[in-house]
């Protein structure tokens, strides 16, 4: 998979979806942001879930972690992104066994524009129309 470090401008680390597609500023609730390593993945090895049959495409993968240990930070952030009409959305997030589920959220959202507010993991977010 390959890898690319997004420095943030203004506060924001602009993440590019695949294909150039779905981008969106990703915000992280620091005091001081160049603690963290925003690492913005290209997404053509994610592994996705087993326990999902659905053809998922992501449009969306990173990393944050800490620059002081290399590690998955647990840091709160949030970012936004448009909502295609009859999209359906998941979110894939390993548990603490690292075993990775999908989760449709597609019920959870308005209509249009999403906000997704997390504190932990490297998420990868994707839906199927």
């Amino acid at each position: 998979m390959g890898k690319k470090i997004v420095k943030h401008s203004g506060g924001r680390h602009k993440i590019t979806g695949k294909g150039g597609k779905k981008s969106f500023d990703l915000a992280l609730s620091a005091k001081n942001l160049d603690e963290y390593i925003v690492e913005e993945l290209d997404g053509d090895d994610m592994k996705v879930p087993a326990d999902n049959p659905l053809n998922i495409n992501w449009f969306a993968c990173f990393n944050i972690k800490n620059k002081k240990d290399n590690k998955y930070a647990t840091v709160n952030y949030s970012f936004e992104f448009d909502v295609d009409p009859n999209q359906r959305i998941f979110l894939a997030h390993p548990n603490k066994e690292g075993v990775i589920t999908a989760y449709e959220i597609t019920d959870k959202v308005k209509k249009g524009r999403m906000k997704v507010e997390l504190s932990e993991g490297d998420p990868a977010v994707g839906g199927v129309p």
